[in-house]
């Protein structure tokens, strides 16, 4: 069983909610918020990387780190793909980038 798949699109969807209830209460659009929110979450996972907990089924789990596509370049790489990634979710979904 692997546990960590949900975490990410949980993560994912609560950073789009958040933001697509922010853009709409600023006057924008809630989906363009919402795809902002969710893509940068999402793109940010996928550049910093992240971890795979994994039940042996014999009472232990064993922890796999994967690399991001970013790996080497830190959290001001993570800051700037996940911005652009949720600028263009936002454009793409008819919102401001």
């Amino acid at each position: 069983m692997i546990l960590s798949h949900n975490t990410g699109i949980t993560q994912a969807a609560a950073h789009g909610t958040f933001q697509g209830t922010m853009t709409a209460i600023s006057g924008g659009k809630f989906w363009s918020g919402f795809a902002a929110g969710a893509l940068s979450s999402i793109a940010s996972s996928a550049w910093s990387g992240g971890d795979t907990i994994t039940d042996n089924g014999n009472y232990t789990m064993s922890l796999t780190k994967h690399a991001g596509l970013g790996a080497g370049t830190g959290d001001l790489g993570m800051i700037a793909f996940g911005t652009v990634s949720g600028g263009a979710g936002a454009a793409l979904t008819g919102g401001n980038f």
